[in-house]
Parts: structure tokens; C-alpha cells; sequence
């Protein structure tokens, strides 16, 4: 039982960090590939496997983040701090500070859930009556707080688009418009740009003061908490409402609080799990299939499944971070970037056939509209922000 459970939490961190190394491959979209490969495994392999797939990706996800897509350094004019680094030569940098907000927001959520286990359910409780109004309030904020008109065109068109497919025949309908709002978008920007030739070292250089360190990771786990109370609502749209708050004096702390939120929602995803039996995540939500409820023993083993497989992926992110730094010009970029929207036109010709195709194709075409006109890609996410809204009201 040792070597097959060794072996099931083995494959779920390699599947992990294969998925996370493919930009708009989200493991809700994982979820259904596995369902037919494991679904005669025993429930604690399955148990192992999926909790070690899901918290691996949200770590290994800081590589292609970095390395992946990055704007003309020509570009002076809103780059991302992630970006920032890696035009000038410290792509590393970045993703250690990612890791280090992950791992760490990780460590931070496990260590409060006892709390969190009351302060949750009774803010779950305090705003279901009125969530509908409060989700509406925040699309408002989001859209004004800087207002510009191709923020609402971009959030009607991706509304419009969520609205109908996710009512469609359509067969796994998040892949392609995930995939192609966040992911093929993305790559398409990053072929028509000139391809940056700054050379990558290894350092670790920024260090911040313990106070810096904790705001920054507290901010995570609270933006997480957010997010899971908050249906509809993503990391980015719960990063720019907690973010001011907590990580502000250094440009790059926010890489901090960054890497740390979607690990962090993930471990958060976990506790409204075990209180409410509720769960907005994909791989929970099959979980939910094998365990309708957890025990707080099961919780305590989930933990520690967790623990032990975000260690291992970031000494392991780190690793392939510095293969790629020193592998990097032997194979171009642009040969990776098509190499993984042929993937991804594959993996939804396959899943979602050829009406998920033309999804792909129409989510691409309206994720390209924000970088082009400087808006944050996050508003994409009304695609499930309006469909959720509609449903409530």
C-alpha cells in the first residue's frame, strides 16, 4: 500500500507540474482527462492523486507565467513586475518570489484553517442571503475603480460568450474558453511581438523584512478566502481588491502575494469543502464524488498530502527554472509557443470536438482585445462572473 500510494502522490505532482507548464490549462479542465484513466483506482489513490495534481499546478504555473508571453522589451508602459525582471535578465528572480508566495501561503492557510473553519462559515451564512447583490456590486467596482470603455466592452463580449456556451450542448465547455480567453491569447500576442533576447542569470536578489514577508502572504490567503466565498469571482479580480491592502511599498513584493493566492485558494477550497461540502474547484469537486463528506481526519491527511507535494514542487520548479535558463536559447521560443497552442487546439478538438473549436477560436479572439488595448486580462473573467450573477438572480 506504501509504493502505490508513493506512486499515485508521485504521478499527481508529475501530471501537476506538466499541466501547470501549459499556460490555460486549469484543472478544472484536468479534471474530466483523468476521470476515465483512474476511475477504477481505489478512492485513497485517487484521493492522493488529484490533491497533489491540483496543488503542484498552482506552484509550477509561475514558469510559463514568466517565460511564456512576455511583452516587446520595447515596452515601457504597463509590464507586468514579473515581466519587469524577466526583460532584464532575472526571470528566476521572479519565479523564486512566486514559489516563495506560494509555498508559504500554503504553510499560512493550512496553519489557520481551525480559525478559518468559524470565520468562513459564518461569513458564508452572513452574505448567501444577499451574495447576488454583493457579486454585483463588485463587477461595478472592478469595471469603474479605472474606468475605460474597452473594460466593458471586453467584460460584455466575454459575458455574452459565457452565458451562451456554458448553456450549450457543448461538451467540457470550460477548456476552450478558458484556453482560449487566458492561454491561446496570450501565445497569439507573443508571435507577433519581437521576441526578447535578454539573457536570464540566477540570482536571488531582493529581500524583504519579516513584517514585508507576512503582509504580503496574509494578503493571499485572504484574497483566497474571498474568491471562495465569492462565486464567479477569480484570482485576479480578488488579487486587485486585496492587494492594495497589503502589498504596497515594493514594486516586487506583490510577486509574493501573487504566487501565494492561487496555492492559497486552492488549501481554501479544501476547508469550505470540509465545513459546507460545497466546492468551486474542479479537482475538489470530483473529490467530492469519491468523499460526498469529509472527516477531520481525512481534512488533517489532506493537509498533509499538501504539505508534502507543494515541497516537492517548488525544490522542483526551481530546478526546471534553471534548466530553462541554460536550455533556453537552444530552443527558440517561438517553436514552444506553437508547440503549445497545437496542444492546446488538440486537446479541445478532443474533449469539446469542432463546435469547441470555433469556441477556441472566438475566446482567443476576444482575449487578444485586452493586452491590445492595455486593459487587465482579468476582466476575461466575466465569462463566468455574468453566467454566475444570471443564475442567482
Amino acid at each position: 500500500m506504501f509504493w502505490t500510494s508513493l506512486g499515485a502522490l508521485s504521478a499527481g505532482i508529475l501530471t501537476g507540474i506538466i499541466a501547470g507548464l501549459i499556460p490555460g490549462l486549469h484543472t478544472n479542465i484536468l479534471v474530466p482527462i483523468f476521470i476515465g484513466l483512474f476511475y477504477s483506482a481505489q478512492n485513497e489513490l485517487l484521493f492522493l492523486f488529484f490533491l497533489s495534481l491540483g496543488i503542484a499546478q498552482t506552484i509550477t504555473d509561475a514558469i510559463p507565467s514568466v517565460f511564456l508571453g512576455a511583452p516587446d522589451p520595447d515596452l515601457v508602459i504597463g509590464v507586468l513586475p514579473s515581466h519587469e525582471l524577466y526583460l532584464r535578465g532575472m526571470g528566476y528572480e521572479a519565479i523564486r518570489l512566486l514559489t516563495i508566495g506560494s509555498f508559504f501561503a500554503l504553510l499560512l492557510s493550512i496553519i489557520l484553517s481551525p480559525l478559518l473553519f468559524f470565520i468562513l462559515e459564518s461569513l458564508f451564512t452572513l452574505v448567501k442571503p444577499v451574495l447576488v447583490w454583493i457579486l454585483i456590486l463588485l463587477v461595478f467596482f472592478i469595471l469603474f475603480k479605472e474606468y475605460s470603455i474597452w473594460k466593458l466592452i471586453i467584460f460584455a463580449l466575454t459575458g455574452i460568450l459565457g452565458v451562451i456556451v456554458l448553456n450549450s450542448n457543448i461538451e467540457q465547455p470550460l477548456i476552450p474558453l478558458l484556453s482560449g480567453l487566458f492561454g491561446a491569447s496570450g501565445l497569439i500576442i507573443s508571435l507577433k511581438q519581437k521576441q526578447t533576447s535578454a539573457s536570464q542569470f540566477i540570482t536571488q536578489f531582493f529581500k524583504f523584512n519579516k513584517k514585508e514577508y507576512f503582509l504580503s502572504i496574509a494578503g493571499s490567503v485572504c484574497s483566497a478566502s474571498v474568491m471562495n466565498l465569492f462565486p464567479g469571482l477569480g484570482p485576479s479580480q480578488a488579487t486587485s481588491l486585496m492587494q492594495p491592502l497589503f502589498a504596497k511599498k515594493h514594486p516586487y513584493i506583490t510577486l509574493l502575494f501573487v504566487g501565494g493566492v492561487n496555492t492559497a485558494d486552492f488549501v481554501i477550497s479544501l476547508v469550505m469543502f470540509y465545513i459546507l461540502g460545497k466546492t468551486r474547484n474542479g479537482t475538489l469537486a470530483l473529490l467530492k464524488t469519491i468523499h460526498p463528506v469529509i472527516s477531520i481526519k481525512e481534512y488533517i491527511f489532506a493537509c498533509l498530502v499538501l504539505l508534502i507535494s507543494g515541497s516537492i514542487t517548488v525544490m522542483i520548479t526551481l530546478a526546471i527554472a534553471r534548466i530553462w535558463i541554460k536550455t533556453y536559447k537552444k530552443i527558440p521560443q517561438k517553436t514552444i509557443t506553437i508547440t503549445v497552442l497545437l496542444f492546446t487546439i488538440l486537446l479541445t478538438l478532443f474533449f469539446s470536438g469542432y463546435q469547441g473549436l470555433i469556441v477556441l477560436i472566438i475566446a482567443t479572439l476576444i482575449g487578444i482585445i485586452a493586452p491590445l488595448t492595455n486593459t487587465p486580462r482579468s476582466i476575461s473573467m466575466g465569462v463566468l462572473l455574468v453566467p454566475t450573477i444570471m443564475h442567482y438572480l
